[in-house]
């Protein structure tokens, strides 16, 4: 290969520099629009995914394998999931490299480290796990902000759900207080109504968690084995491999067109007192056009009272419509959204822990 091959392979400054703006175009586009960032929920997913390695989940019985059957996902050996966890963190890693290459900074090479990690077990292998994920915390943060907070989001919500015995500890107030604040920090870059249908949902069960009921339906030992399967929901709607609005059934949809009403009708109420002395007026109109028609005995009354009832008319219409119209317009959308996000939140939360003033 030629000198100038191996430059051209290795790219040269200006090549880093059409990446970088690139990059940054592609980013102030996104932004603008307010599209969600897949690179957030991508980071999301990586930090789940070395809590699992960290900390692998207890073994279970697989089901046998049937003779000459090639064996499926819940067939696979501890090792077997193990060697999966660890392609997967090379992979998330691979996802996130363009961020952090144009950021000027060294992609962890994930590849090497799985190479080193194989061979390690016990506390040679804790260690070294916790040295990778603080380089990767570390150069996730340098290069955005957003992607080493979601890393660090995914860890934790891996880690407050994938042991329930310890929701005494992960679920306290403090601690659930954080997460939920930051997934409202990363709402625009999570799917839509995502962060806002899990971040009350986390704080439902930090509630409960506070003071957790012995008998009942909600009782610690009935929702402490359906925490795990909790945060799997939490997790696949963050990390994007589940749509929040999937969820839904159609009652949902119904339920939320309702909610959406309702907000618009007291909106408008509350314009409408905004606005009380145009109404005042355009009743003035009104009532003057329509005493004229009566009272007149000529045509030339009534022409008159006609006149004053289409002015008031008009003039309501002009202030008040024009101004409702375009104030509706604009809020329409965040009405339904907010109202989808509620009957999310309603939904992928266990009924029991949910409060009776939210389904007013």
């Amino acid at each position: 290969m030629s000198p100038d091959a191996g430059a051209s392979a290795a790219g040269s400054p200006s090549d880093a520099l059409a990446a970088f703006a690139s990059t940054a175009l592609a980013d102030a586009k996104q932004a603008a629009r307010g599209d969600p960032d897949w690179r957030v929920s991508e980071a999301f997913a990586l930090g789940w995914q070395m809590s699992e390695i960290y900390r692998p989940d207890a073994p279970e019985q697989a089901p046998p394998i049937q003779a000459g059957d090639l064996p499926n996902l819940s067939q696979l050996s501890s090792t077997d999931w193990d060697e999966i966890g660890l392609y997967q963190l090379q992979a998330g890693i691979s996802k996130l490299s363009e961020a952090i290459i144009v950021a000027g900074l060294t992609v962890p090479d994930a590849e090497q480290f799985s190479a080193r990690l194989r061979p390690l077990t016990g506390e040679d292998r804790s260690a070294a796990l916790k040295r990778f994920h603080i380089d990767l915390l570390a150069t996730l943060t340098a290069a955005d902000f957003r992607l080493g907070k979601a890393y660090g989001l995914g860890l934790a919500l891996a880690d407050a759900t994938r042991f329930p015995a310890n929701y005494h500890v992960e679920l306290q107030s403090s601690r659930a207080s954080v997460l939920a604040a930051w997934i409202r920090d990363l709402a625009s870059a999570f799917p839509p109504h995502a962060s806002r249908a899990v971040a009350p949902s986390i704080e439902r069960w930090s509630a409960w968690a506070a003071n957790p009921p012995q008998s009942g339906e909600a009782s610690e030992a009935q929702m402490v084995q359906r925490l795990q399967s909790q945060g799997r929901v939490w997790r696949s709607l963050l990390s994007g491999e589940k749509r929040p609005v999937d969820t839904l059934q159609q009652t949902d949809y119904l339920t939320a067109g309702e909610a959406s009403l309702k907000n618009a009708g007291s909106l408008a109420r509350r314009f409408l007192r905004h606005y009380l002395w145009a109404c005042l007026g355009a009743l003035a109109l009104l009532i003057a056009g329509i005493a004229l028609m009566f009272l007149a005995g000529n045509p030339a009354g009534i022409v008159s009272g006609a006149a004053a009832i289409l002015a008031g008319l008009g003039f309501g219409w002009k202030t008040i419509g024009t101004s409702l119209g375009a104030a509706a317009a604009r809020v329409e959308a965040p009405l339904w959204g907010a109202a989808l996000d509620e009957v999310i939140y309603e939904r992928i939360t266990p009924s029991q822990l949910i409060e009776p003033s939210s389904h007013k």
